[in-house]
Formats: C-alpha cells, structure tokens, sequence
C-alpha cells in the first residue's frame, strides 16, 4: 500500500504525456486545408499509434492494465479533438499540448472516480 501514490502518480503523468503528445503531433500533420472528419479520423489514428508506443514504456514503471487503457483512451481522445480545432483553424504548440494534456487527464480522472464509487458499494 506504502506504493499507492506512486502508482496514481505514474497514471496521471503518463496520461498528461500521451494526451500532449498525441496533440503536438496530430497538430503537426494535420492543416486547415484538411476537412474536420478526415482530421478527426487522422488524429485518432495518430493518438492510438502514439499512445501504444508511449505505454509500452510506461507499462515497464507503472503496471499493465493501469497504463494502457486510459493512455489509449487519452491518445484517442486528444488525437482527434486536436486534429479537428487544427482543421478549424490554427493551434500554437504549446496550445496544442496543453489542451492534449487536459483531455489526457480526463480518462485518468474517470477511471479513478469509478473506482472510488465501485469500492464503495463493495
């Protein structure tokens, strides 16, 4: 138990890392010429690459289960909604990834709550 922090700690950066990530990188490809749904389709391409790669080596510090499917739910989610606002018009890098490591911690935040409330009724 003495290591439960470092755990929740490792979740939480890994996902800010996949999220920003995923968003420089899907911003980098994608462009205003790009129509929203293709950019859309592109970034959650992207964001999955990305975050399968990234949780390969998060996996080894912080666990299996625990690293790949909120990183990949991160990956997915900060792909696409950064490809889709680059498509709209333009993103700075640093725009880009913080709203990638926003969104990143949304699948972090989730997991925990549901796992707060399931140990609860149990």
């Amino acid at each position: 138990m003495k290591w439960r922090i470092y755990f929740i700690f490792g979740d939480m950066i890994s996902n800010v890392i996949i999220g920003s990530t995923a968003g420089v990188v899907s911003r980098a490809l994608v462009t205003e010429s790009w129509r929203t749904v293709p950019a859309m389709a592109a970034g959650m391409v992207l964001g999955s690459v990305i975050a399968a790669a990234a949780s390969l080596v998060f996996m080894l510090f912080f666990g299996d289960f625990e690293i790949m499917l909120p990183g990949m739910f991160s990956g997915m989610l900060s792909g696409m909604f950064i490809a889709m606002m680059e498509a709209m018009g333009p993103l700075k890098v640093l725009q880009s990834a913080g709203w990638g490591a926003i969104i990143g911690l949304a699948p972090f935040v989730a997991v925990y709550l549901l796992d707060l409330r399931f140990k609860k009724k149990h």
